[in-house]
């Protein structure tokens, strides 16, 4: 009898041992697949994300702004902003300086908010000019003269000058030269920013 009790005793407890084990390796296996569920759901989300022109989620800041919630905005920005670098294009860059003034002055962080949006307009520029592009040229350089930036805004319409020589449109030039005015009027510099062989 006392073999038979201590062969039951002794099943018993490998039953527990084998069940507990059991439970635990279903347990692992449980957290191991919910790890691997969130990762593709994130990573899926992230995909969709990144899927969105830039121009969406600039919107999504328009409105959160619209909203008062700055660190909303921000977020939709850098969104948009990772998509507009990732297109190796100007376009969405020179939107992504401007509504990035907006989201500082709001937020009162506007003179940290003009440095990123000049690091915003360069790339815009130098994409553009990359591109043969008048438009982001020209688009780049507004935002120049926007700033007061002198050093850029000649540069720019530098680029400008260049470009428009290759350009189709017979407005190209007229186009720069418009700017460069603009620009002489805002820095109360007359003839500022014309061509040499003008001021000659």
């Amino acid at each position: 009898m006392t073999g038979s009790t201590g062969k039951g005793q002794a099943m018993n407890q490998t039953f527990r041992e084998t069940w507990v084990a059991t439970l635990l390796f279903a347990a692992v296996v449980m957290l191991a697949l919910t790890i691997v569920i969130v990762t593709v759901v994130d990573a899926v989300a992230v995909d969709a994300s990144a899927d969105a022109p830039a121009y969406l989620h600039y919107q999504r800041a328009e409105h959160a702004l619209a909203a008062g919630d700055v660190v909303l905005a921000l977020r939709h920005w850098r969104e948009g902003h990772a998509v507009a670098m990732a297109s190796r294009r100007w376009e969405g860059l020179v939107e992504a300086g401007d509504l990035y003034r907006r989201i500082g002055a709001r937020g009162g962080f506007y003179t940290e908010a003009e440095g990123r949006a000049r690091e915003c307009y360069l790339t815009a520029l130098l994409r553009a000019r990359g591109e043969r592009s008048l438009d982001g040229v020209l688009r780049a350089t507004e935002a120049f003269v926007d700033l007061g930036d002198a050093a850029l805004v000649e540069r720019g319409l530098e680029i400008a000058r260049q470009v428009a020589v290759g350009d189709p449109d017979p407005r190209a030039r007229e186009r720069v030269e418009r700017l460069a005015a603009r620009w002489a009027a805002r820095a109360g510099r007359a003839g500022a920013g014309l061509p040499a062989e003008r001021s000659r």
